[in-house]
């Protein structure tokens, strides 16, 4: 698919089509099989007392260790100073994606069987701005916190194959960090949805919630290398924490992301609920940790169900 130039009147004219939202984009019906994804152009999303650097990056007078701050305005308020990776805001404050992950995305998806990848970039006709991504529309489809009420056995199988999805995009460098994300208010939404025959598909793999990595190659320093491999570790380990929290609360209906877990108490009260529940303490503890491997979720998976 070729790149999209959208000009100003077309633009203007989505408004009419958009059929979702949530917190770094609108999204709007280009056709019975084309979605357009176009990130917010909203200057109020700014906080006025930073200034930008000759990168580009946007910095925050609180941020004395001159970190690289990219991040949503909530995180940003609470001092959470993210480093996103794929992300950055412009000369006028608004945050801008790299192209790159949707050209990468591009690239990989004839290796990508079970996800479907950005279809191509976005831009603005007048200035050739990047706007966002054209994705596919997946048609009869629910978020998949619509099914909560599934009996665990045909969750299990539904997360059964969530996981083969997500080896598959690991295998080539994707690492999905926001798989636990679900709806709990009107500008959120589940990274993952299910079909009619309940095939999953995970979405929100344009270049935030999925970052788009590469493995290291005898043409790089060893240095680099070294910075290249300890990255992707670091992305493969966000990957399982939020897999862990999709597991606890698709499965055993124990949200450890929107209810914080303040006190050994806390975990110890959960961990005796996911007993209950026939999780066994031994594996709770790297859900909870955020530290479950494709091996742990595999145990977690094939555990006998209590009746």
């Amino acid at each position: 698919m070729e790149p999209i130039y959208l000009s100003e009147k077309e633009i203007e004219n989505l408004q009419r089509k958009k059929i979702g939202s949530g917190s770094e984009a609108h999204v709007y019906k280009a056709s019975n099989e084309i979605l357009y994804k176009i990130y917010h152009n909203d200057l109020s999303r700014k906080i006025t007392s930073g200034h930008f650097d000759e990168s580009l990056i946007k910095r925050y007078p609180s941020d004395d260790s001159d970190i690289k701050v990219v991040g949503n305005l909530k995180d940003v308020r609470a001092g959470k100073h993210i480093d996103r990776f794929a992300s950055y805001y412009d000369e006028e404050g608004v945050k801008l994606y790299n192209k790159n992950a949707i050209i990468k995305a591009i690239q990989r998806q004839p290796n990508i069987e079970y996800t479907s990848l950005p279809k191509a970039p976005i831009y603005r006709l007048e200035d050739y701005k990047l706007l966002g991504c054209a994705l596919k529309y997946h048609k009869n489809h629910t978020d998949l916190h619509n099914l909560s009420f599934l009996p665990r056995s045909t969750k299990i199988k539904i997360m059964k194959k969530i996981l083969r999805n997500l080896q598959e995009l690991l295998k080539e460098n994707i690492y999905h960090i926001d798989l636990a994300n679900k709806k709990v208010s009107s500008d959120s939404h589940s990274n993952i949805l299910v079909s009619f025959n309940l095939e999953p598909q995970i979405i929100d793999v344009d270049g935030r919630s999925a970052i788009y990595t590469e493995n290291p190659s005898n043409e790089l320093t060893e240095e680099a290398k070294k910075q290249l491999e300890t990255r992707n570790q670091n992305l493969l380990a966000t990957t399982y924490a939020s897999l862990s929290a999709l597991i606890l609360d698709f499965l055993y209906d124990e949200d450890i992301v929107n209810k914080s877990l303040e006190t050994d108490l806390d975990i110890l009260i959960l961990q005796k609920r996911l007993l209950e529940k026939g999780l066994p303490e031994t594996l709770s503890e790297y859900l909870i940790n955020g530290e479950a491997t494709l091996d742990i979720v595999n145990e977690v998976l094939n555990l006998k169900q209590k009746r």
